[in-house]
């Protein structure tokens, strides 16, 4: 196996026998892209589990396969077309995000965006990285939870005040 450029971790060694060791670098480098959190935030090794997640998905359902397959294979064209190199050798950032741009409605990116959006935001050991606290239910609900405290905006009414003006 190999690396992603600038990524410097090799995929799964088995990704060979599932789609190839070139089409599962660049679903790294595709998941990196489509959720840029840096590695303090979200490590490489997260997204290196989606991408294997996805990649075992792959091995067990040849319509998956198929799906992951020839979604590289369009990515790789259109990086070829408009760059001259396949997609995961596109150094520039806005480059790459122009082309995922283009497919955003397809099948193939909706499946990086799920697993995503739940292999991230939906880990709760990821959560304080992300600034997220956690279900507000666990604390009473949002009202008692610190909804306000954020230190990023200039201080709002109190929920007094705010009762108190619709109570005029």
């Amino acid at each position: 196996g190999g690396a992603v450029a600038g990524l410097a971790l090799p995929v799964a060694a088995w990704a060979n026998d599932t789609i190839g060791t070139a089409r599962a670098e660049t679903m790294l480098r595709v998941m990196r892209d489509t959720f840029p959190h840096g590695p303090q935030i979200v490590s490489l090794a997260t997204y290196q589990r989606l991408v294997d997640a996805m990649l075992e998905e792959a091995a067990a359902d040849e319509g998956v396969k198929m799906l992951l397959s020839d979604g590289v294979d369009d990515l790789d064209a259109r990086a070829r077309a408009a760059f001259g190199r396949p997609f995961a050798e596109v150094a520039e950032d806005y480059a790459r995000e122009g082309i995922l741009r283009g497919i955003e409605t397809t099948p193939f990116f909706q499946k990086f965006r799920w697993a995503g959006v739940f292999g991230i935001y939906n880990a709760p050991d990821l959560w304080p990285a992300l600034g997220y606290e956690g279900p507000a239910s666990d604390f009473g609900g949002f009202l008692h939870a610190g909804f306000s405290d954020i230190d990023w905006l200039p201080p709002g009414p109190s929920p007094e005040e705010l009762l108190a003006q619709v109570q005029r």
